[in-house]
Formats: structure tokens, C-alpha cells, sequence
């Protein structure tokens, strides 16, 4: 049993073995492991970015919310209509802010929606990377069990051998 390629009767055929075929796969594996880590890490800046862009929208929301009740009060106590109107244009103002900072998140939302589906990709070639590695230790491992079994079965016949050597 060398180091290099070593015959091996699979069904019907022959199968050249490497004894360390499956563990050519081990460098693979790590690779989407650390791809899986650093696309993970990028989804979760990307879903907290979009938290605070929500915190964003609702404090825009509740900004806009207070000065339009102000404005109110202003009217019912008849102030200065400059006040009035300033107001009013703070409050468009916080509307259109309000706008761009959910096309914000809509876009973000898009770029996670994308990283996610990246991040599954990764994980289903790890598996599948996983899965045949542990299909090529299997076949190793049945490999060496036929192999020792053959050693065995080789003594055996050789101290057979012997044995009938020295009776006869």
C-alpha cells in the first residue's frame, strides 16, 4: 500500500486510489467556510444598515408628525404667517427626506436579498463539497479494508503454504 496510485476493483472496473484522494477536498471546504463567514458578515452590515435607516424613517416620521402639530397650535393662536410657512416648508422637507431614506432601505433591501441568496450558494457547495469528501473517505476506507483483508488473506496462505512444506 504506496503512496501513489493503487489499483482498485470497483463493480466491473478498475479504480486507480490515491490513499489520500479525500482529503484533497479538506482546502475546498475551508475556502467556502471562510467565503460563508465573510458573506454572512456582509449580510448583517447590510441588515443593520437597513435597521438604522428604518430608525431613520420613523424618527423622520415622528419629526414631521410634532412640527405639523405645532404648526396647528400656530394657526388656532393666529401667529405670524412666516412662522407658519416655514414650518410647512420644514415639513415637505422631512417628507422628501423621508423618501430618499426608503429608497435607501428599498435598495438595501435589494443587496441583502441578493447576499442572502449568495450566502445559500456558498452553504449548498460547502455541503455538496462536504458530502463528497466524506463519499470519497468512505470509498478510502473500504479500499484499505480490502486491502488489509487481502494482506491477511495472503499471510494466511503463505504460513499455509509453509506448513505444508514442512509436513510434506
Amino acid at each position: 500500500m504506496g503512496t501513489d496510485n493503487t489499483p482498485y476493483e470497483g463493480g466491473n472496473e478498475l479504480i486507480f486510489m490515491n490513499p489520500r484522494d479525500y482529503q484533497r477536498y479538506d482546502p475546498l471546504i475551508r475556502i467556502r467556510k471562510t467565503q460563508e463567514q465573510l458573506c454572512a458578515q456582509k449580510l448583517a452590515e447590510t441588515l443593520t444598515r437597513i435597521k438604522a435607516l428604518e430608525q431613520e424613517i420613523e424618527n423622520t416620521e415622528y419629526m414631521k408628525k410634532d412640527h405639523l402639530k405645532q404648526v396647528q397650535i400656530m394657526q388656532k393662536k393666529s401667529h405670524r404667517v412666516k412662522e407658519i410657512s416655514e414650518s410647512f416648508e420644514y415639513i415637505v422637507f422631512l417628507g422628501k427626506q423621508k423618501e430618499l431614506l426608503e429608497k435607501k432601505k428599498s435598495a438595501l433591501e435589494e443587496v441583502a436579498e441578493i447576499q442572502r441568496k449568495e450566502l445559500e450558494e456558498i452553504m449548498v457547495e460547502e455541503k455538496m463539497l462536504q458530502k463528497l469528501r466524506e463519499n470519497r473517505e468512505k470509498v478510502f476506507r473500504y479500499w484499505v479494508q480490502k486491502e488489509m483483508q487481502k494482506n491477511a488473506d495472503d499471510l494466511s496462505s503463505t504460513r499455509f503454504s509453509i506448513r505444508n512444506r514442512g509436513v510434506i
